[in-house]
């Protein structure tokens, strides 16, 4: 990759860094182990579970299942504790 070892001048940095960290900081949104509140509903015989500002959506037979399958999701605690060898089937939903 060219320029990967270039060092951006002072001015560059002033513009970068502040952007890349406010990157960083959106980006863990969904994925801090908390758990939040969530809405769940039914649609054409299928339950689904999702909270206001995470991208993941969890389906299931049962609220239960929905919820399950969305805290799995968000939730790396969740995917440890509860049934770790289970396939992860998770749907993205536009915000």
């Amino acid at each position: 990759m060219p320029g990967y070892r270039t060092a951006f001048s002072k001015p560059e940095q002033q513009i970068i860094w502040p952007t890349v960290q406010a990157w960083l900081t959106r980006g863990k949104l969904g994925f801090t182990g908390r758990v939040p509140k969530v809405r769940i509903h039914r649609e054409n015989g299928v339950w689904w579970c999702f909270a206001k500002g995470h991208p993941w959506a969890g389906a299931g037979n049962s609220p239960a299942e929905a919820y399950e399958s969305w805290a799995r999701a968000v939730s790396i605690q969740e995917r440890k504790d509860k049934n770790p060898d289970k396939p992860l089937q998770v749907w993205s939903r536009a915000l």
